[in-house]
């Protein structure tokens, strides 16, 4: 998404320079950020994308602006939060009318503002548009909130074009005698990025699974696929999760992964998480996750050979 807002916002192409290196700390914040595993990582925004250097996308997304991030994000579903998921420290998430009307598949939020203390323990709010906390939610870290059901969403939108899909949950709804009373159809909403930027952006996607982060699990795959490989830090752990995994999961990553194929015409959309990343401390999402989704896809080609056929 923070690529998509960036393309959409005229600022950045897919050679654009997003720097180099293996740590940047936002203009006036105190703690910087760094890669995963330590990495030195960066050059265009299209390599960036492909190796998923995290503070390349801060710094793109401190470049891009909160406000072009937040209604990218917005258009695409974030500023939306299940009826009893408000929280006295995110502000500005939407909880009204949801694209799903089942809570559990939330799309996301990206808070507008976010509770903080300083120091001494005095409270304050920090806004989206402060470089410190927007470099953090442009690489997808700290208060961002996302679902499966929101990440399949992303991957579709760009799919369509940059058109946002209306997915169903339910096939017919049917009388107690059997008769169909009324038929759901799919359908596909309002523009969330330009139809340039959506291309632009799925031939990025295809990089990643064809010498980036992906290239590992998709290696021979017939089919051409587009996608992005997600390794999501959350330090501490709810109740369930402990029960799972154990004290101190916290230090487990989630490990994402989002793809559609076949890129030239997609049929089919796909997330995976593996919460904790099977409890591997250097699971990453295309270790993990981006094997699961090539079952999945191998799986959906062989029922439906025709919906790879000419690729």
């Amino acid at each position: 998404m923070t690529a998509a807002a960036a393309l959409d916002s005229g600022k950045f192409t897919p050679d654009t320079g997003t720097g180099y290196g293996g740590s940047y700390l936002p203009p006036g914040d105190t703690v910087s950020i760094a890669n995963f595993g330590g990495e030195v990582c960066g050059g265009s925004l299209a390599n960036a994308l492909r190796v998923s250097c995290n503070t390349s996308f801060a710094r793109v997304a401190v470049s891009t602006g909160g406000d072009q991030l937040y209604s990218t994000a917005a258009a695409m579903g974030l500023d939306q939060t299940p009826p009893d998921a408000s929280s006295s420290t995110a502000v500005g998430c939407d909880a009204g009318p949801l694209k799903s009307a089942i809570a559990s598949t939330f799309t996301g939020c990206i808070p507008q503002k976010y509770l903080r203390h300083r120091t001494d323990g005095t409270p304050y709010y920090e806004s989206l548009t402060t470089p410190g906390f927007l470099g953090r939610a442009g690489f997808g870290q700290w208060v961002v909130e996302t679902s499966p059901f929101g990440m399949a969403v992303v991957a579709a939108t760009v799919a369509n074009g940059g058109f946002v899909p209306l997915p169903r949950f339910v096939d017919r709804v049917i009388d107690p005698t059997g008769a169909t009373v009324q038929d759901i159809r799919t359908g596909i909403g309002a523009s969330a990025i330009s139809p340039p930027a959506a291309g632009e952006l799925a031939q990025m996607m295809r990089g990643v699974v064809t010498g980036g982060t992906a290239a590992g699990a998709f290696g021979g795959f017939p089919i051409p696929v587009a996608g992005k490989t997600g390794t999501a830090q959350a330090p501490s752990c709810a109740a369930d999760e402990v029960a799972i995994f154990g004290p101190g999961c916290g230090k487990f990553a989630h490990a994402w992964f989002i793809c559609f194929a076949p890129v030239q015409d997609p049929t089919i959309a796909v997330a995976v998480l593996v919460e904790r990343g099977g409890l591997l401390s250097n699971a990453t999402g295309g270790q993990v996750a981006a094997p699961i989704a090539r079952k999945v896809l191998e799986k959906y080609f062989e029922l439906y050979p025709a919906a790879g056929a000419g690729t």
